[in-house]
């Protein structure tokens, strides 16, 4: 049955070949002028505000690394029983 449709669809599609190019190439055409100019745009303006999300970010992974190297040091293991005390 593929096979079948396979052979009775193949030489449309091979028919249909300059229309789709032409179509390609029209959407490619209309994507380069109404799109692209918009995403650069909009890329422009959040770019700034990424960059201190992203800045905000590394400090705060800083603090938190800071944070559990301080409680690290705070804990001292318990020999007799394994469990951890603040000491």
């Amino acid at each position: 049955m593929k096979r079948v449709l396979k052979l009775l669809l193949r030489p449309i599609w091979r028919a249909s070949a300059p229309l789709r190019i032409e179509a390609d190439r029209r959407i490619e055409l209309w994507y380069t002028r109404a799109i692209e100019p918009k995403a650069r745009r909009y890329a422009a303006e959040f770019t700034p505000g990424i960059d201190g999300l992203l800045r905000e970010l590394v400090r705060l992974q800083e603090q938190v690394d800071a944070l559990q190297a301080t409680i690290d040091a705070m804990v001292v293991e318990d020999a007799s029983t394994g469990r951890a005390k603040a000491g």
